[in-house]
């Protein structure tokens, strides 16, 4: 089963936004040998989507949703959120069925009230103890450890 965290990671100023703000990263769980996803969330950013999706070869469209929760209010994100599951508050509405291949282009995409982020990845090319990010805010670096991410981020969130 493919299993998806997303974790709260709080350290910038409300309502601050910097642009370049990378909020999403993926590391592959070494014991579930599952992808693990980590969510900067600012204070008074609240999750209210979250999903994983098959994404076209050429990685232009989001082909075809695995797993969707949605909820309409809350004020407080979840800690993390596992695909397949279905934290409180929240209405799962497409369920998770089947993990997808090793190659397949995939996509994680949150809704932070309404800012929707995203990240593109396959199963393949995640690691253990690092992780994967959109290079273009990390100075071009593919892998990040958890202290640049937080670090990125915080620097960002407080400069906006």
């Amino acid at each position: 089963m493919l299993i998806a965290t997303l974790m709260g990671l709080t350290a910038c100023l409300p309502g601050d936004r910097g642009r370049g703000l990378q909020q999403i990263a993926v590391v592959l769980d070494s014991q579930r040998k599952s992808p693990q996803v980590l969510l900067y969330p600012c204070p008074r950013q609240v999750l209210t989507q979250a999903s994983l999706w098959l994404v076209t070869k050429d990685g232009a469209t989001l082909a075809k949703p695995i797993w969707r929760i949605t909820r309409s209010d809350g004020t407080t994100s979840p800690r993390e959120v596992i695909v397949g599951e279905t934290p409180a508050e929240f209405v799962q509405d497409v369920p998770f069925q089947d993990r997808p291949a090793e190659t397949s282009n995939l996509a994680i995409v949150a809704r932070l009230d309404k800012q929707e982020i995203s990240l593109q990845f396959r199963l393949l090319d995640l690691r253990a103890d690092q992780l994967l990010v959109d290079p273009a805010w990390f100075g071009n670096h593919r892998y990040v450890n958890v202290q640049d991410f937080e670090r990125e981020n915080a620097k960002d969130c407080q400069a906006g």
